[in-house]
């Protein structure tokens, strides 16, 4: 896993989130439920030494009596522990499933797509699981219309959201406006905005796909991608291109197609005076790209290394098809994402993708 926002070294990680003097709810309350996420959600063990009165007192900037009060609930609760002339230490409630109070109902909403698609029920397995060790509900939005579900959305103080699909930054932003802000995105995007966001990092699976390929032999490579989606087609490249460097040039060309539709038919048609003897494609595409394969009497891998990434396949016949599936693990995501909606986290996490290899091996390489 990498993290693209570190904290620093058994630094606070969920906080200090600042203080709102301006709200009802009183400061001391506020520090109590974010040292309370601090707690359970960034892996403290029981007997682990824990921030000092003072220290926490210079971090929210507030007065002793108000750690004071904010640390009693905690103590109370057996999640902290005061040692005479010694300090503050994580108690033995640690290990058992504590959520914060003011996480209320869990939205699992995917947009402009299908739930039963593989990916989009397994994120929310995910979930479900994780909901189910803090005693959360989980209501699910399957509007297909992103207007409907914006309708239909009506979360209550404390509600958060986790979203896939086919959304903009303008339709996020305006969702995120009706949760206050305690939103997670669960996928690759362009994005940009106060929230969080789960996804996969692409880069190393897809170079050591490629790598396969040109052991297998292959040279010229082709790459479809959705010409939307312009940050995983330039990662996409970036990998060919480090595979290239660090296989002493085996790649002799490149060739990128990008197709908003994600048409894989029309792709290879368009590859075809290139003709690769590998190619990098979506999960979309590689229907079509088959359909384009089967009707040229070409196969895989003997004529063309194809490597399909993305999502899991729409169906399990799929995966014998392809010579390598670098493929997204989404019950990981799906969990993941809903820590981070207990966090309130605006951090963006990467898995590594799951990495999948149907064909036989180098030894039917090309001559």
């Amino acid at each position: 896993m990498e993290m693209i926002k570190r904290s620093e070294k058994r630094g606070l990680y969920l906080m200090p989130e600042k203080v709102d003097r301006k709200i009802a709810l009183p400061v001391y309350q506020q520090i109590c439920d974010q040292l309370r996420k601090e707690l359970v959600l960034n892996g403290y063990r029981q007997g682990e030494r824990f921030y000092s009165y003072r220290r926490l007192g210079e971090l929210y900037k507030v007065e002793p009596r108000t750690i004071t009060a904010a640390l009693e609930p905690l103590l109370r609760d057996g999640l902290l522990i005061k040692r005479a002339a010694s300090g503050i230490y994580v108690g033995d409630a640690i290990d058992r499933d504590v959520v914060p109070h003011e996480v209320g109902n869990v939205w699992y909403a995917v947009i402009g797509e299908k739930f039963s698609h593989p990916f989009y029920f397994n994120v929310f397995e995910g979930i479900e699981s994780e909901a189910e060790r803090f005693g959360l509900r989980v209501i699910v939005g399957l509007k297909k219309d992103p207007t409907s579900f914006k309708r239909w959305f009506c979360p209550q103080p404390g509600d958060g959201l986790i979203i896939t699909g086919c959304c903009s930054q303008e339709y996020l932003d305006s969702v995120s406006m009706k949760c206050n802000g305690n939103i997670i995105v669960v996928g690759s995007y362009d994005f940009s905005g106060d929230f969080g966001c789960v996804t996969s990092n692409y880069h190393r699976v897809v170079q050591r796909s490629l790598e396969l390929a040109t052991d297998y032999g292959c040279r010229r490579i082709g790459i479809i991608s959705n010409s939307a989606k312009r940050l995983i087609s330039m990662e996409l490249f970036a990998a060919a291109e480090a595979c290239r460097r660090s296989h002493s040039n085996a790649i002799e060309n490149l060739l990128h197609i990008t197709d908003p539709e994600e048409n894989g038919y029309r792709a290879m048609e368009k590859m075809s005076s290139f003709r690769p003897d590998c190619v990098l494609l979506t999960e979309p595409a590689f229907i079509g790209a088959m359909e384009y394969l089967h009707k040229h009497g070409m196969r895989c891998p003997e004529d063309v290394f194809v490597i399909r990434y993305g999502k899991e396949a729409n169906d399990d016949r799929y995966l014998n098809l392809a010579a390598v599936n670098v493929e997204s693990d989404s019950i990981v995501l799906g969990r993941n994402a809903l820590r981070m909606l207990i966090a309130n986290s605006k951090d963006t996490l990467r898995f590594d993708m799951r990495l999948t290899v149907p064909f036989q091996g180098p030894e039917n390489q090309k001559d």
